[in-house]
């Protein structure tokens, strides 16, 4: 590794992991930091209330077989939705198989990284409590996606409650809850769990939303129901996408809302779920048993909350009055951390008033950086993980943001100029903008437009997928030349293996094509089954 630069990534969860294995495979000379004594981050239990950690009896929301590292497939065995032990085993799996472990340094909290004669400056503390300074020539950010808690915006009178108030980071075991009569405020995937997981021990539980989503099953028809979209049909996305952005959107809704209506027949109105947003994808919530709750009436769907009056009872916006409530779960999300980075490096350091104006923002700030990933200032040395991206597993999307990362920093791939770069920032956050001022569901500020966002992330980290599976010559050619095998991967499902397939820049995996074909075999063997019924 010498003369290589030298790389520190904070964090060693899901995307710090898959930052350094990539950056080591490239020949960088990689460090990871974690203040925690173990690798993966949320995906371990934690009883510390201000750490976020799935629960224990967290089932994943999305398949092993799309949502595993582009070259490091789940074990065999492995049903389809992992459980939190399956993850964290198949994480510390990961760190063996590519030898990570040597490169992370855990129980080694970062307190500031600062810019100092060209070179970036760790202040770290390490696990006896002595304090360090280490010089890197680049850092990645890799400090996940929950770094600080969003509270809800325009509730007036939150001290007024009598009872207990806490952020869904604290919820951990719902017996904790137990004859306890619960509000849930929100309407995410983290909302939906809380409430089921709520049911058999909580007395009440009142779900409290402003904009529902579109719920779906993980089964559909016999199987995962991410199967039922092929890779052929995300590409004519991408292309329509492209085109019309918003027509794309609706035929992806619509979809959505197709597999949910099959699933669970139609929903009460007053419900307020399946309202497809205007002009946008929906990022579908994930849950199998939240609708025959609500119809069983286990869970009851209101208004959302308004106020807490002096009494202590909550006012929703249909002026209902609550007042038997003594336990309220904000499950109101996260925003991104930046508070390790000087002023002077901070992306989020000059506010953008419009995006702030906007009830959809919630309250997070709009980071200025190219793609969502590199910052203006500092684009040679400076990278973000877990910022940017769309409704999709982080797992493999991190893994091939990373390997862009990898090959622009070795040198591989070149960054527009400083003009161009603040051209298609300014030009996304517009977009964005656009978006949080209607009335809707909350806007994320890493939202992307997903087709040209992946076409540029595959040049960049030099997939071959752009050309292989395209209509060039390329494309034309692995078609003649592998025709069985193209048909069926543009007829299969999106498994992220495609990524590590073809040659190019990034490391090929020479078991890719094996593992292709095995999981779009194991697709095509599922039985299809009815719908499930509606009771």
């Amino acid at each position: 590794m010498t003369g290589m630069p030298k790389v520190a990534v904070i964090g060693a969860g899901v995307l710090g992991l898959t930052a350094l294995k990539n950056l080591l495979e490239e020949g960088f000379d990689a460090t990871a930091f974690d203040k925690n004594d173990y690798v993966g981050g949320l995906w371990r239990f934690t009883e510390d209330g201000d750490t976020t950690s799935a629960t224990e009896n967290t089932q994943w929301n999305s398949c092993s077989q799309m949502s595993c590292y582009t070259d490091f497939p789940f074990p065999p065995g492995t049903p389809d939705f992992p459980t939190l032990a399956q993850i964290q085993s198949y994480l510390e799996g990961y760190c063996k198989a590519f030898s990570l472990g040597p490169h992370i340094k855990l129980r080694h909290t970062v307190k500031h990284v600062t810019r100092q004669d060209d070179m970036w400056s760790l202040e770290y503390v390490d696990m006896m409590g002595a304090q360090h300074e280490e010089r890197f020539d680049k850092v990645i950010m890799a400090v996940g996606q929950t770094g600080k808690r969003v509270l809800p915006l325009g509730i007036s009178g939150l001290e007024n409650f009598k009872g207990r108030v806490l952020h869904g980071q604290s919820f951990k075991r719902a017996a904790d809850f137990k004859d306890k009569n619960v509000l849930v405020l929100g309407s995410s995937n983290i909302a939906m769990d809380c409430a089921v997981d709520l049911c058999g021990h909580a007395k009440k539980i009142y779900l409290s939303h402003r904009h529902g989503g579109v719920i779906i099953p993980r089964y559909y028809e016999g199987a995962p129901a991410e199967f039922s979209i092929s890779l052929r049909m995300q590409a004519l996305g991408r292309v329509v996408g492209n085109i019309a952005p918003s027509r794309w959107a609706m035929m992806f809704n619509r979809k959505c809302l197709a597999i949910s209506n099959d699933s669970f027949g139609s929903l009460p109105r007053d419900w307020r779920f399946n309202i497809l947003p205007e002009g946008q994808m929906c990022n579908p919530i994930i849950n199998d048993k939240i609708i025959d709750m609500l119809r069983k009436g286990q869970v009851s769907v209101v208004q959302t909350m308004r106020s807490v009056l002096k009494s202590g009872e909550i006012e929703l916006v249909s002026e209902e009055v609550l007042s038997d409530v003594d336990t309220i779960i904000l499950c109101t999300g996260y925003k991104y951390d930046y508070s390790l980075l000087p002023g002077y490096a901070s992306p989020i350091r000059d506010s953008n008033r419009q995006w702030e104006a906007c009830p959809a923002s919630s309250g997070r700030p709009l980071p200025k950086l190219y793609q969502g990933i590199f910052s203006l200032d500092y684009p040679d040395s400076l990278a973000f993980l877990g910022v940017s991206g769309y409704p999709s597993s982080q797992m493999p999307l991190n893994d091939l943001i990373a390997m862009a990362i990898a090959q622009i920093w070795k040198g591989a791939y070149d960054l527009p100029s400083r003009a161009e770069m603040e051209s298609e920032v300014d030009s996304r956050h517009r977009w964005l903008i656009e978006m949080a001022t209607r009335d809707g569901p909350s806007i994320l500020p890493g939202r992307v437009k997903v087709g040209p966002w992946m076409q540029w992330l595959h040049k960049a980290a030099g997939t071959g997928v752009n050309d292989n599976l395209g209509y060039g010559w390329r494309g034309w050619l692995f078609w003649l030349k592998c025709r069985s095998f193209c048909q069926s991967l543009m007829n299969g499902i999106n498994s992220p293996h495609l990524w590590r397939l073809f040659e190019g820049r990034r490391r090929k995996w020479a078991g890719a094509k094996e593992a292709l074909i095995r999981v779009n075999e194991d697709a095509k063997s599922r039985p299809r089954s009815t719908p499930l019924p509606v009771k």
